[in-house]
């Protein structure tokens, strides 16, 4: 009898965290602006105040904050997804970007080696996560070792032409 009671409590309590991680829930979400990719045009902005040093300027530099609502079962992809929308970055670029989430407090960087879900990583409701962008090393170097080979061709090209 005491067993049978405890495999229902345990089927029980698994179905509560079902339930649990069903639900959706609101996160804040913090972060500054990703880094320009080198080599990309970058947009001026027109007018009074849109120059470097100006009051545009400093107000990209700034950290933005976001409400986010998702549930313990959104994929890890999706969240990434929808940080990547939220930041701005187009899907075009996002390959560029490498992306850390930091939770807690004091912050520290989440784990997202092997994980599937948001609950696997560890974000629960009413949390704030702060995004960190990074360059990938092919964001960095991809541009340079490009011109590197273009320009060594052309010089062997030239001289073997001479």
């Amino acid at each position: 009898l005491i067993r049978e009671y405890s495999e229902q409590r345990t089927v029980g309590a698994s179905s509560v965290i079902d339930s649990i991680m069903d639900k959706e829930f609101t996160i804040r979400v913090t972060g500054g602006p990703p880094p320009p990719i080198p080599g990309a045009k970058v947009k001026k902005g027109g007018g009074r105040g849109g120059g470097v040093g100006g009051k545009n300027a400093a107000l990209a530099q700034q950290q933005k904050r976001y409400n986010m609502r998702l549930s313990g079962t959104t994929p890890l992809d999706q969240f990434r997804k929808d940080v990547f929308a939220l930041f701005n970055i187009p899907s075009s670029s996002t390959h560029h970007y490498q992306v850390s989430f930091l939770g807690g407090f004091p912050p520290k960087e989440l784990d997202q080696g092997g994980k599937r879900t948001v609950h696997e990583l560890g974000v629960r409701a009413n949390e704030s996560v702060i995004v960190k962008f990074t360059l990938n090393e092919s964001a960095t170097t991809g541009n340079e070792s490009t011109t590197a080979v273009a320009t060594a061709s052309a010089k062997q090209s030239a001289s073997s032409s001479t």
